[in-house]
């Protein structure tokens, strides 16, 4: 397991191979049971997720009381089951785990695993209400390790909140932990997580192709070809917008962000959609619509629609 949240993928296998020779000998599945769960959260840290797949459907749990399933494993198989798509399973297995939590006290080490694994989940499948709710039990355990980084997932639950400044410093509590410990995934994870960031919160779009660059190496070096993969998109994507960015020519200096407000005003979005959509406050966008409509010499969104599609910012 140390092996594998380092992204130490050979000497991970070969202790498995190791345990497999000893665990084989014993009359009890238990042991052998863990050690398929280990073997599918390496798979899933190396993005195999078909094959965590195949050892997390073949594990036989019902004899474990639920404090052991939930610490060790009810999360990781519906976490996987995000990665490949199965939106309803996963759904289903939130649901489950969350009748785990109410029967387990609350704090108590069990119910870290399955709060990190919630917001994950969540956070994949786009349920943003659901991976906010964890938030307030999680920071118990900012720190700590639970299959994953406790501050890497409080800094995406965060950053959905909106609460901007929690959600940096979280995520840089994060990367210390996972550079000072040498954990190559998880630093991976929050390089991309602090790029996103910085473009929810600032629009810095320059620091974050730094922080994706770095991700990138990671995720190669790794072998992780399907994260290194969407990261790789995401990068494309901003070099597109970039690239639009700096062809547009405008009769004034609007920057970057009033270009993304007007653009979606053009669409015919409502404040509060305008504000989902670009991760900002309905009162930034209010601001930034007022410097629009000064620059451009405009007093209404229809008039700064006609505006945009002059000048071809409407997609």
């Amino acid at each position: 397991m140390l092996f594998t949240c380092k992204g130490e993928w050979d000497q991970a296998e070969d202790m498995v191979r190791q345990s497999q020779q000893l665990v084989s000998q014993l009359s009890t599945p238990t042991p052998n049971e863990f050690l398929q769960q280990i073997e599918g959260f390496l798979n899933l840290q190396r993005d195999n997720y078909e094959t965590a797949e195949r050892l997390f459907q073949s594990l036989q749990l019902t004899q474990l009381p639920v404090f052991v399933i939930a610490f060790l494993y009810a999360g990781l198989p519906a976490l996987n089951q995000a990665n490949l798509g199965q939106r309803d399973a996963a759904l289903a297995a939130i649901t489950e785990m969350e009748k785990m939590l109410a029967r387990l006290p609350a704090n108590s080490l069990p119910t870290a695993p399955l709060l990190i694994c919630k917001t994950l989940i969540a956070a994949k499948l786009g349920e943003t209400a659901l991976a906010r709710e964890p938030y307030e039990k999680l920071q118990a355990f900012q720190g700590m390790h639970y299959w994953f980084l406790v501050d890497r997932v409080l800094g995406v639950s965060a950053s959905l909140r909106q609460d901007w400044e929690a959600a940096q410093k979280h995520l840089a509590d994060a990367e210390a932990t996972a550079r000072r410990e040498d954990l190559r995934p998880e630093l991976a994870r929050t390089l991309w997580e602090q790029a996103e960031l910085e473009l929810k919160r600032k629009g810095q779009e320059q620091r974050a192709r730094q922080l994706l660059k770095e991700a990138l190496d990671l995720f190669n070096t790794l072998g992780m070809a399907r994260s290194a993969e969407q990261v790789l998109i995401r990068l494309q994507e901003l070099a597109r917008h970039t690239d639009q960015a700096q062809s547009m020519k405008l009769p004034v200096q609007l920057t970057q962000r009033e270009v993304e407000v007007l653009r979606l005003v053009a669409k015919g979005r409502s404040n509060r959609q305008i504000a989902e959509s670009l991760y900002i406050t309905e009162k930034t966008v209010t601001n930034h619509l007022t410097h629009i409509f000064t620059k451009i010499n405009c007093d209404n969104r229809t008039a700064a629609t006609a505006f945009a599609i002059h000048y071809g910012l409407t997609e």
